[in-house]
């Protein structure tokens, strides 16, 4: 009986048919994780992008809003522009959508322009500038333009990992007021 135990086990461990076999059981998990991380990484780089993106659109489009849509009579410190104010619907909208008016497809489907959602904020400040286009009033102002909206994580969309991932952008540009 202990014989062919042994011998049994001998053959067994000669044997490497299933080797191959098994490497493939072992290293599959780890091999299909960081495929998913790698995807994933891919993922948060192109949405970062696309806040940045957005959020750069916006400040250009800022600074090309009328002069007077910033109330810059004297210096003064930084300010959230208010949301009831015209110009800040126009001012997201092309921050999250690309366009001044909302629409449906947002640069990333979780990013929101509403006021309420806190995704955008537009803040300016008057700076004093006596040159050029500024000679006559004496400041200008200075628009920041920042995003923040939170990370649409893949693995989350497919049941996996929760993400509490906020994206940050900002960008700052002078009005010229063309």
């Amino acid at each position: 009986m202990m014989r062919r135990l042994t011998r049994l086990l001998r053959s067994l461990a000669a044997d490497n048919r299933g080797a191959a076999a098994m490497e493939t059981v072992l290293i599959a998990p780890i091999a299909i994780f960081v495929l998913c991380m790698a995807i994933e990484s891919g993922h948060f780089l192109y949405s970062e992008h696309q806040v940045l993106k957005g959020v750069r659109d916006a400040a250009r489009y800022a600074s090309r809003l009328p002069l007077s849509t910033w109330n810059c009579s004297a210096v003064a410190a930084e300010q959230n522009l208010s949301t009831a104010n015209a110009a800040w619907s126009g001012i997201a909208n092309v921050a999250v959508y690309g366009s001044v008016t909302a629409g449906s497809n947002a640069r990333l489907w979780s990013w929101s322009a509403a006021s309420g959602a806190g995704e955008v904020e537009i803040k300016y400040q008057c700076v004093a500038q006596t040159t050029g286009i500024y000679s006559e009033t004496g400041v200008a102002p200075l628009i920041t333009v920042i995003g923040k909206p939170n990370y649409p994580s893949l693995l989350k969309s497919m049941g996996g990992f929760d993400s509490d991932l906020t994206l940050f952008a900002r960008q700052q540009a002078v009005g010229i007021g063309v």
